[in-house]
């Protein structure tokens, strides 16, 4: 299901858990955890989410980039 991948995702960029740690929380192998991962990481780079990651620090970075500006009612400025 797209949402359980979303969540296992952020999960892991937030808080550095491993594929396997990931894995046995789902009950999922941790190559599952890993496909679910590569699937969700392109689409969030697609829609403006920047996603650094260092392993040697485990610092991760999630950043929206810029986008149109929303007004009251929701729809985007040009």
């Amino acid at each position: 299901m797209f949402t359980d991948r979303l969540l296992v995702t952020l999960v892991h960029l937030r808080t550095g858990l491993t594929h396997e740690a990931l894995g046995v929380i789902h009950q999922v192998g941790s190559s599952t955890i890993g496909r679910a991962i590569g699937g969700i990481r392109p689409l969030l780079a697609e829609r403006g989410f920047a996603v650094r990651c260092c392993r040697a620090g485990r610092t991760t970075t999630l950043r929206c980039a810029p986008r149109a500006s929303l007004n009251s009612s929701g729809s985007a400025h040009a």
